[in-house]
C-alpha cells in the first residue's frame, strides 16, 4: 500500500518530538504515562485537544498504522477457525484412508 498522498514524510518526522512532549503533557493531566499508552489513546489525545492542526501527519499514521490490519493475527485466526469447525470432521479421519488416497493419487509407476 502507498500512502505517499495522505503523509508528508518531512513534516512527520519533525511533528514526531512535538507529538511526545504534548501528548505526555495532556496524559499527565490525567495521571497517566506515556509508557501505558497505545496508539489508539495517543490519537484520541490529539483528536480530544484539537491538536490535528499542528499533528496532522502524526494523526494520519496513527489512523492509518489503526486501521491496517494485522495480516498474521488474521491468517492465525483465520485457521483456528478451520480447525474448529473441520474439528469433528477431521477425528472421524481414518489416517491409513487418507494415506491410501494419497498414495493412488501421487504415486507414478515407472517401468524398469
Amino acid at each position: 500500500m502507498n500512502y505517499s498522498g495522505d503523509l508528508n514524510l518531512g513534516d512527520f518526522v519533525r511533528e514526531v518530538p512535538m507529538l511526545r512532549s504534548v501528548v505526555e503533557h495532556h496524559l499527565s493531566k490525567e495521571g497517566k504515562v506515556l509508557s501505558e499508552t497505545t496508539a489508539m489513546d495517543i490519537l484520541n489525545v490529539i483528536t480530544k485537544n484539537g491538536l490535528a492542526g499542528p499533528l496532522i501527519n502524526c494523526q494520519t499514521a496513527l489512523g492509518i498504522f489503526l486501521t491496517c490490519p494485522c495480516t498474521m493475527g488474521q491468517e492465525r485466526l483465520n485457521s483456528l477457525a478451520i480447525l474448529s469447525i473441520e474439528h469433528t470432521h477431521a477425528k472421524e479421519l481414518s489416517f491409513d484412508e487418507v494415506i491410501e488416497k494419497f498414495i493412488a493419487v501421487k504415486c507414478r509407476k515407472v517401468k524398469i
